[in-house]
């Protein structure tokens, strides 16, 4: 994958772009564009990377990204005995002035534009705020002329009257600054989706980047906000969370399998960024499903 400033191309017949896209999975770069984005995930499940955020997330998912803001999402494996298209999102992206720079301006406005600005780390939304706003996003699907206009501007107000949106990158992120850095930190954000199942190291993915350890380290925290085994051992512990939740495998196979060494390691990095233990957060995720419990030893 390239990492590419993305030119969002609106349609001749309007001035803002809304798509529905489908495929075997989402694997897009490390991309930013000045528009802002509105993702809805219908189908799939898999990592976002958003700022210097990195979560789960499955269907239903709704994220507003800022301008600017370099964000990605990348699916799971299709499950097995899936077949065709299982990833299906909808997108839409607006510039903020796209109607004029007097009525981005205007006073009723005031509250959109709080907003966009909170948008800048990335919010998510759930429950009922989602909810509206999907009804309204299904109805861009036919809208035409003013009704395209009149249902963003609905979509807007139903987001900004929202008081539990979920900020997803830190306060204090800040992206990439040119020269060659977001091809970089895409590049290393490729090779650990590719490759954290297996025995990855730090020195690794430097190399593969042409840069020395010490170098590349300093270069990922000042980029991400995180050391690369921080950044790593999220992705690991992630990847275990979805197998704790969706498979009967032992919690020993499953450690091997998201690229620890040994059981002792992955209990206590996974206690570290979950407050439990592996097999207390199969259980909890069994009970709060409903189901039986599948702890294994």
């Amino acid at each position: 994958m390239k990492l590419r400033f993305e030119k969002v191309r609106t349609p001749e017949d309007g001035s803002f772009l809304f798509n529905v896209y489908e495929g075997k999975g989402f694997d897009c770069p490390f991309h930013y564009h000045p528009e802002l984005e509105l993702t809805y995930i219908e189908s799939s499940s898999g990592r976002r990377f958003v700022g210097d955020h990195i979560g789960r997330y499955e269907a239903g998912d709704l994220v507003l990204l800022g301008r600017g803001l370099p964000h990605m999402y990348f699916s799971d494996p299709l499950p097995e005995g899936e077949g065709g298209s299982w990833a299906r999102s909808w997108v839409l992206q607006f510039r903020e002035d796209f109607l004029g720079d007097a009525f981005g301006a205007a006073p009723e406005m005031l509250g959109v534009r709080a907003l966009w600005k909170e948008a800048e780390r990335g919010l998510r939304f759930d429950g009922e705020t989602r909810d509206a706003v999907v009804a309204e996003m299904g109805r861009l699907v036919f809208a035409t002329g003013v009704q395209r206009l009149e249902t963003l501007l609905r979509i807007w107000r139903i987001l900004a009257e929202c008081s539990k949106a979920e900020p997803l990158s830190s306060r204090g992120y800040v992206g990439p600054s040119g020269n060659g850095a977001e091809r970089r930190i895409d590049r290393a954000y490729s090779i650990v989706n590719e490759r954290f199942a297996e025995g990855l190291t730090q020195a690794e993915v430097a190399r593969a980047l042409g840069m020395g350890v010490s170098s590349f380290s300093r270069f990922f925290r000042q980029h991400t906000g995180r050391t690369f085994t921080e950044f790593l051992t999220q992705i690991r512990v992630g990847q275990a969370c979805q197998q704790l939740q969706r498979s009967d495998e032992q919690v020993l196979q499953i450690c091997f399998a998201c690229g620890f060494s040994n059981l002792s390691n992955f209990n206590r990095r996974f206690r570290e960024r979950t407050g439990m233990s592996p097999r207390e957060y199969r259980s909890k995720f069994v009970h709060l499903e409903g189901g039986k419990d599948r702890s294994r030893r």
